[in-house]
């Protein structure tokens, strides 16, 4: 009899509130998302960080008139280095063949260079990529470098945007958190404060607090399920 009493009263109380538990299914619809679309994008990016800087390479350009001497006492500077893993020499016809490769959807501006313009390089991977700084200083006093580019900077650029969006997005998904908690806390009151009576006479016949507070609290879990569980149906069709 209790069991059906509590039942009816969350029943009534749902749909005496309805305008109320439809905002709080919609708030937690939102707010649950974003947290999850958040945490998502927090992992990934993470992932992603790892696996490109392991793939981070350092580009060492020689200049147009490097010697043989130079190119060789380079070239050995940096083979000797503890820093570095593995290194790659391209030459001018190598730089072609892959810049080819690279702008094929371009013949404009493959037409337009010429494979004397692109210069020799030394690629270059580190053991630690958290070390070109320190690389780049050790080799920059060799003779014939024209520059030295890191991709580490570049993606420290794209990664730090990135970060701020992670944050940005966690930030708001905690707002929407706690946004659904107060909804679901002042549904709570206003079907207490709407059964005000009820509740004075249950506990002038001495009824005891769980049995009144069960269907207050039963009512937003019923809000509560009715948002879980269409989302469980299709997470389990897939």
């Amino acid at each position: 009899m209790r069991v059906r009493y509590v039942l009816s009263e969350v029943l009534t109380g749902l749909w005496r509130n309805v305008t109320m538990t439809i905002a709080m299914i919609i708030t937690m619809t939102v707010s649950l998302t974003m947290l999850g679309a958040s945490l998502l994008l927090f992992f990934q990016v993470d992932k992603m960080e790892n696996y490109f800087y392991q793939r981070v390479e350092v580009s060492v350009f020689l200049k147009v008139d490097v010697t043989d001497e130079q190119r060789n006492n380079l070239k050995s500077a940096i083979e000797s280095s503890p820093l570095v893993k593995t290194v790659e020499y391209e030459s001018k016809k190598q730089a072609w063949e892959r810049f080819q490769t690279q702008f094929k959807d371009a013949p404009d501006l493959v037409s337009a260079t010429k494979e004397e313009s692109l210069p020799e390089s030394f690629r270059i991977k580190l053991k630690d990529p958290n070390t070109v700084e320190q690389f780049s200083e050790e080799i920059r006093s060799q003779d014939g470098i024209s520059d030295i580019v890191d991709q580490k900077e570049l993606l420290t650029r794209v990664f730090d945007l990135l970060g701020a969006l992670q944050t940005l997005a966690l930030t708001v998904a905690i707002v929407q958190g706690a946004a659904a908690l107060l909804l679901v806390a002042n549904t709570i009151q206003v079907a207490a404060y709407s059964k005000r009576r009820e509740v004075a006479v249950m506990k002038l016949v001495g009824a005891s607090n769980w049995f009144i507070q069960l269907p207050f609290v039963l009512e937003a879990v019923f809000a509560s399920a009715s948002w879980w569980q269409p989302r469980c149906s299709s997470s389990t069709a897939r």
